[in-house]
Formats: C-alpha cells, structure tokens, sequence
C-alpha cells in the first residue's frame, strides 16, 4: 500500500507573466490524499479543503531558516511558508498517515495537462 499526497500549486513560475504578472510565491490550492491498496487494485481519494483551519508543526523555509509552528493556521499557507516538505509534513500531522510520495502540478504542468 502507498499514500501519495497529490497537491495543484498556483505557481507561476516558468510561465513569463502569462498567468497574472506580478503574482509572487505560491500556494496549494488543491490537495488530495491518494491510496493506492496492496494489491494495486483500489484508490481512494481525500479532499483537503485549502481553507482548512490546522495547527501547522514547525517546518524548514527554503532560505534555510525555521519558521515555527502556528496554532489555527490556513492549510495552504504551509505550502507558502515551507514548500511541498512543510505540506507534507502538516497532512502527516494532521491525518496521522505517513506519505510515501508527493506529486505537484502548477500552472504550466496544468496546461499541459489540458492540452493532452
């Protein structure tokens, strides 16, 4: 069995202000929660709401610094504050279930999606 934390950034990153100039950082708009079964037969699916109020544990900035925890924080602000290892680490937090993988798609992974 895996768990993989599957989560849609709003990046813009790579796009050359096509989709909204001036917008910096990112969020996690959509995160997912996907298990696959041991026999790799069955999935199921969880939604978490980005709004979700949680208590997000300490976690390691890009820059190198520590941000602390926050008690009754948005969940998506985690993925701004510490990028996908933060995220991941507060679904662990709050789900009790380990992630073995994450996926991440943006603008640009998106429009590809899209168009295929």
């Amino acid at each position: 069995a895996m768990n993989i934390l599957l989560l849609g950034s709003d990046s813009r990153a790579g796009t050359h202000g096509q989709y909204g100039r001036g917008v910096t950082g990112a969020r996690s708009d959509t995160a997912m929660v996907l298990h696959v079964d041991k026999s790799h037969k069955m999935a199921s699916v969880v939604s978490i709401p980005r709004d979700t109020m949680v208590d997000r544990p300490q976690c390691a900035k890009p820059s190198g610094a520590t941000a602390p925890g926050e008690h009754q924080a948005m969940f998506n602000a985690a993925y701004q504050v510490g990028g996908p290892a933060c995220t991941v680490k507060t679904v662990e937090k709050m789900s009790g279930v380990r992630m073995d993988h994450y996926l991440e798609v943006d603008f640009k992974g998106f429009e590809k999606f899209v168009d295929e």
